[in-house]
């Protein structure tokens, strides 16, 4: 909000202004100066950048027809440019999101194409004080709303506050009134036209400074921003680039199999330190926790976590996976004796498409390990269901997504071939893939309920279950 106060009466109640009389700050994209603006002055500022950076001067008079001559003067207002066509562009696209987004004020218009800026001019706290108003009262509530073809400016308020004259955003209906105005404003189907001075980019989400998307990016990571040509990014995030190879890979013959070692060197973008810092950039404020757990989050349950698999290499080349680890040993014990070559990838456990490139060894077996390939920390001869992501979560009806189980058995991540042989049941109904599931889910009404996921492999049958709320 901002942080200003006005009045022409009360000698208690003077011009306030944190940065001095009219001293220029943020509120400025408001109104929010010493001596304020009127809505018609607000309308008329923003329509400069519906128009593409020129400042036309307010008039209401186009032209005068003289009854008696016939004569007709045309008035043609001035019109300067008042800031480069891709500044105009960039603050309608950052506008006409935040309508799209919800802080629209009540400017939305579906079906036009509508950019919107709210603010508030809050009350000096020793006036609140001293005239028995809350902390925290408004005396001022703005909406600057505009389309490619109108602007329309809202102020809501009181000339004069008091104990019983003020504001709260909670409370106050100026939301409704612009609501009610825009009503009438002719819908348009006209958007902001590009200029040549602008480029649109594919960013990768979560970056910043802005950066491109890497080889491996995923899809669902990816966005258009748009930029001022010549200060779009370069540079491509690390968040996704291919891992680094494990190195210094041994064998070492012990009483159960082979002991496998290695090193590995953590990239920045998965080091503790790093994360902590990067996400005390300004521009996360004070929610820089919120961040940094999300994306410490983001890797665990969705990416799976960060490890090592471990797999047999063919004669033909082909890959077989035998497990996936977190840690840099594994002890592999072979099924015949022979020679068999065995392949470690840096890589994470549920996102493959930038995992390492091959470290291998080979290993000259004499057969004498049993006939199965085991971690040293193992739970063996045990099928485990474990659950991806929450359990207890609350979603809003309509927006369940399955975050689904991993599966291990005698060690093993068995998760990928055995993803058609489980069931789901939920109300008395059973299913066999997660997308119908997921639509029965999705069709629920507002309550508590339970999923539970059913697998039998190799004549054992393991059931787990996951509690959710739905809500309006």
């Amino acid at each position: 909000g901002l942080d200003v106060a006005y009045s022409t009466s009360d000698p208690d109640y003077k011009v306030y202004d944190k940065g001095g009389d009219n001293a220029i700050n943020e509120a400025y994209a408001i109104g929010g100066v010493a001596y304020g603006y009127t809505p018609l002055d607000m309308a008329e500022a923003y329509a400069c950048f519906a128009n593409g950076g020129y400042h036309i001067e307010t008039h209401a008079v186009t032209k005068i027809e003289y009854r008696s001559t016939g004569e007709v003067v045309e008035f043609n207002p001035d019109k300067e440019k008042v800031m480069s066509d891709s500044t105009a562009y960039l603050v309608n696209n950052v506008l006409q999101y935040a309508v799209e987004a919800g802080s629209n004020g009540g400017a939305r218009v579906y079906g036009s194409t509508v950019a919107a800026k709210t603010g508030t001019s809050n009350l000096p706290s020793e006036y609140t004080s001293s005239h028995g108003i809350p902390d925290g009262a408004v005396n001022d509530l703005w909406t600057v709303a505009y389309t490619p073809e109108y602007a329309i400016s809202l102020w809501y308020g009181y000339e004069q506050a008091d104990s019983s004259h003020y504001l709260s955003g909670a409370s106050a209906p100026k939301d409704a009134v612009m609501s009610s105005v825009m009503k009438y404003i002719p819908k348009t189907t006209k958007t902001w036209e590009m200029p040549s001075s602008v480029v649109a980019v594919t960013i990768e989400k979560d970056t910043w400074p802005a950066q491109l998307p890497s080889e491996y990016t995923p899809d669902d990571m990816k966005l258009t921003e748009y930029f001022k040509k010549g200060t779009q990014p370069t540079e491509a995030s690390p968040r996704y680039a291919k891992l680094n190879a494990v190195t210094n890979l041994q064998s070492t013959k012990v009483s159960n199999g082979y002991k496998l070692t290695w090193d590995w060197k953590v990239p920045d973008v998965l080091n503790q330190t790093y994360l902590n810092k990067y996400f005390t950039n300004s521009v996360y404020g004070n929610q820089s926790s919120t961040y940094l757990n999300a994306r410490l989050n983001y890797n665990k349950n969705t990416l799976g976590g960060n490890g090592f698999g471990i797999y047999e290499k063919s004669s033909s080349g082909k890959l077989t996976l035998i497990d996936f680890t977190d840690k840099t040993n594994y002890t592999y014990k072979p099924s015949s004796a022979g020679s068999v070559q065995i392949v470690v990838k840096a890589e994470y456990k549920n996102f493959k498409a930038n995992e390492s490139n091959e470290t291998s060894i080979t290993i000259q077996s004499d057969g004498n390990y049993g006939n199965s390939i085991e971690n040293d920390d193992s739970n063996k001869n045990k099928l485990t269901l474990t659950l991806n992501g929450s359990n207890s979560t609350t979603y809003t009806k309509g927006s369940y997504t399955d975050d689904g189980i991993s599966v291990s058995y005698n060690g093993a991540d068995i998760t990928t071939k055995v993803t058609d042989e489980i069931t789901y049941s939920l109300s008395g109904q059973t299913y066999t893939t997660v997308s119908e599931l997921e639509e029965a889910v999705n069709n629920l009404e507002s309550g508590s309920y339970t999923i539970t996921y059913k697998l039998t492999y190799k004549g054992e049958t393991k059931t787990i279950k996951r509690s959710f709320k739905i809500i309006e």
